[in-house]
């Protein structure tokens, strides 16, 4: 028998196993009944990853009788040979990333591919650069494709319609008018007609005698409702329901309307439309429709010459708003003020928003505005203090490590590198503090996405690169690897790299966390001008949702793709 030795580490729990249970009966078996015992291979078996042996250097033959043992008692363990290396000095060699050929290192630090003439070190900027060059290249032609439909589109409707009015002149018909409104109005006369006319026929049909006197009022109190059974007994009519749905197809229908008017008089209509696109908003109770009406609202904005009314009346509703579309109606006043160049408005609105965090989200907004406006410089100075006074106040490192990045990144832009290299530092020092993988990943994603933006690839790649490996290299166990890798797709996403953000978001088990992220990449993907990669994952999330089981949450998943679909 051999001498050799093993380690035993832990691989998962047996199927079905409970993890109190297999704590609790591993520590009496083994007779190491204490709390300190008990919590750290609860940790062990929760990141198995991570943990250290169970057992060093012990024979094969016990390790299997070990490993046997723990089986039964719920916990799957392996064998692993213990890694011994023989501590001689190895010279790495050099790969080109280029071509691939493999040399000897140069001892003056020259990275020069002997085969293909690469430097090594700058090979891996070109080609994220050209990476860059090409989405923005599909992009911007996408775009134009969009553009020259769209107008080929409105040339023929014109067409259409003139040709329509022709017909209409032929015929003697005037345009129809299309307004719902002016439709009930017309209806409504039309039916109180026919009621007097055949209430007065009762009149002259024969002389009127005390009993035809009542004849007669029960008719008229008959007709309206039942013409053709004049002596029915008149009943109450039956309330008119209206859905949700239907009130979010009536906010569309006016904000489309209001978007088509011109200049003039008719902006007193456009805001007549918008006070009744709010009202019918207050009406709807799905938080999924609220959202869907509340883009519609916010994006009628443009119609406004000076939209500084519509945005205070969007204010008096935004303490009453709930879930996604309160965040979506911070978003839209926020960059509303700013549009009008109200920066001090903006900052006031901000003050409303009860949540710490994000009200530094929305500082950081102002602030990115601001630094490209360069007469404003003591206004972005008191910006940056406003989001340190904040950032004492956050909860968590990862949010402190976000804010950090934001200012350190807004340092950048002005050109004060000393200052940009001082809060980088900070953010990853509040980055280094984070226990949970998942904001861990998410604050690295940040960070990089921050790098991205002054042009620094190469830390803003690496950091990526870090995230990636920590996303994928969790356990399919580990309840952190579904929001990790949704954070590097959504992260991916907001750079335009697609190709990576769909192989983190095909890694998701988690059928509905899977289906909410395809939805929000199909969202960047429009935003992006990139609507036939959007349809591609809406298209996925539908094929996921129909192998939801639960009839329930496979409807609430159904709402959010069309959420998305209408925004």
């Amino acid at each position: 028998m051999s001498d050799e030795k093993v380690d035993i580490k832990i691989n998962k729990l047996v199927d079905n196993a409970d993890i109190h249970e297999v704590v609790e009966n591993i520590s009496k078996a083994f007779n190491r009944n204490t709390p300190e015992f008990k919590a750290r291979l609860k940790q062990s078996i929760e990141l198995p990853e991570t943990a250290k042996a169970l057992q060093k250097g012990v024979s094969q033959e016990a390790a299997e009788k070990v490993c046997n043992k723990l089986k039964k008692l719920g916990l799957e363990c392996k064998i692993e040979q213990p890694l011994t290396i023989d501590f001689e000095v190895i010279q790495p060699k050099f790969v080109c990333p280029a071509c691939g050929h493999e040399q000897e290192p140069d001892n003056s630090g020259n990275d020069v591919c002997t085969e293909c003439g690469v430097v090594g070190s700058k090979y891996a900027a070109h080609a994220s650069k050209a990476k860059i060059y090409e989405s923005e290249k599909r992009r911007l032609e996408n775009q134009r494709k969009v553009q020259e439909q769209d107008a080929l589109d409105h040339q023929e409707r014109q067409k259409e319609e003139a040709i329509r009015e022709q017909i209409r002149e032929q015929l003697g018909v005037k345009k129809a008018n299309k307004n719902p409104a002016t439709k009930i109005i017309f209806g409504l006369i039309a039916v109180t007609c026919s009621a007097l006319a055949y209430t007065q026929s009762g009149y002259f049909s024969a002389p009127e005698t005390s009993e035809d006197s009542a004849i007669i009022a029960t008719k008229k109190q008959n007709t309206a409702s039942s013409p053709h059974q004049p002596q029915t007994i008149a009943r109450a009519p039956k309330p008119i329901t209206i859905t949700d749905l239907q009130r979010v197809a009536k906010i569309q229908t006016l904000v489309s309307n209001s978007n088509t008017m011109g200049a003039g008089s008719q902006f007193a209509q456009v805001d007549e439309n918008f006070d009744e696109a709010l009202a019918a908003y207050e009406a709807i109770s799905s938080p999924d429709e609220q959202m869907v009406a509340m883009a519609s609202i916010t994006d009628s904005l443009q119609s406004f010459p000076d939209p500084s009314q519509s945005l205070r009346k969007l204010e008096t509703h935004f303490t009453s708003a709930q879930g996604p579309s309160k965040k979506l109606l911070e978003e839209k006043i926020v960059q509303g003020w700013l549009n009008t160049n109200n920066d001090e408005q903006a900052i006031h609105f901000v003050n409303k928003i009860e949540d710490k965090f994000e009200q530094t989200t929305a500082l950081r907004t102002i602030l990115e505005h601001q630094i490209n406006t360069p007469e404003k410089t003591e206004a972005t100075r008191k910006t940056m203090a406003t989001m340190l006074e904040r950032a004492e106040t956050l909860n968590t490192a990862n949010q402190e490590a976000q804010v950090y990045s934001a200012i350190s990144t807004a340092y950048a832009l002005m050109g004060k590198k000393a200052e940009s290299e001082k809060f980088l530092d900070l953010a990853f020092t509040k980055t280094d503090l984070i226990l949970q993988l998942e904001e861990k990943i998410d604050a690295y994603c940040h960070i990089a996405e921050d790098r991205m933006k002054i042009n620094d690839e190469e830390l803003g790649l690496h950091l990526y690169q870090n995230a990636t490996e920590l996303a994928f290299g969790l356990s399919k166990y580990n309840p952190a690897k579904p929001a990790a890798l949704r954070s590097l797709a959504i992260s991916q996403a907001r750079i335009g790299n697609f190709l990576d953000a769909r192989e983190a978001v095909n890694a998701i088990k988690n059928k509905t966390l899977k289906i909410k992220t395809l939805s929000e990449l199909a969202k960047f993907a429009s935003e992006a001008e990139n609507p036939t990669l959007a349809k591609s994952f809406l298209s996925q999330a539908k094929n996921e949702t129909t192998q939801v089981k639960n009839s329930k949450e496979k409807a609430q998943l159904a709402l959010i793709i069309e959420k998305n679909l209408s925004l």
